[in-house]
């Protein structure tokens, strides 16, 4: 549906899900990484913040970050922007993302993943993705 609201709970978000997408959304420079990195902070100081007794595993994943690993190992340079390269890099934030869920070690996750989703079609690609294994989707928007 081309008019589905983003922000509405999937199907399956009245069950317990083990893994949670959280896209964490703004304009660049607006502080999303230093948020994620203040949110991470406080998950390590408590544990069972989300009150799992096992505890949770939380991955920051910033495109941003990723994107000048491509860069670098493209052309040596974490600047010289191509538009190959930034496709790249979302295939790889998925393959990270992919390869968080089926190495966690604990039982359960948050994925948060960082950058701007200017396009609506950006954010509703992990929108389908979190429906289709059962995960809880959330949005946060900062901003500046």
């Amino acid at each position: 549906d081309p008019h589905m609201d983003l922000q509405a709970p999937s199907p399956v978000a009245s069950l317990p899900a083990d893994v949670c997408i959280l896209l964490l959304c703004g304009l660049p420079g607006c502080g999303k990484s230093t948020f994620c990195e203040a949110l991470l902070a406080k998950a390590k100081d408590n544990p069972a913040l989300l009150g799992e007794p096992g505890g949770v595993e939380w991955h920051h994943i910033c495109y941003d970050k990723v994107e000048a690993e491509c860069r670098r190992a493209r052309s040596g340079s974490p600047d010289a922007f191509d538009a190959a390269t930034w496709r790249e890099a979302r295939e790889r934030v998925a393959e990270l993302v992919r390869a968080k869920v089926e190495g966690r070690t604990a039982p359960r996750m948050v994925l948060i993943l960082d950058d701007n989703m200017y396009y609506r079609s950006m954010r509703k690609r992990w929108l389908h993705f979190a429906q289709q294994r059962g995960y809880a989707f959330r949005q946060g928007f900062l901003r500046a």
